[in-house]
């Protein structure tokens, strides 16, 4: 992803989720690990990733990170938060993952 290379991508995420059914949930989550990495760079992933390609990761998933958001914060019944959020909790975004590709390697 780093590089550019869609079709690694994909070889990949055909390995972490097999099924072509709910795969963009897989990058939904693998866009959830790259904030958090950019954020903190530690943990599993922390040294896997200088702190300037982490920064290209999270460049491409912000696209799909701000699909994942609405404009005005909400509170979401039955989630444990005590802030309102902008994140969507049960919805998906119109993008797929040939979308999202498209965004970052065009």
């Amino acid at each position: 992803m780093i590089a550019l290379d869609a079709a690694a991508f994909l070889r990949g995420l055909e390995e972490l989720h097999a099924g072509a059914v709910g795969r963009m949930n897989c990058v939904v989550f693998l866009c959830k690990i790259a904030q958090q990495l950019v954020r903190h760079m530690r943990g599993p992933l922390g040294s896997c990733f200088s702190t300037k390609e982490a920064e290209v990761l999270w460049q491409r998933f912000a696209v799909l990170d701000r699909a994942l958001q609405v404009d005005e914060p909400y509170l979401v019944p039955g989630f444990q938060t005590k802030e309102p959020t902008t994140y969507h909790f049960n919805e998906m975004p119109e993008m797929d993952v040939d979308g999202f590709i498209a965004k970052w390697s065009a």
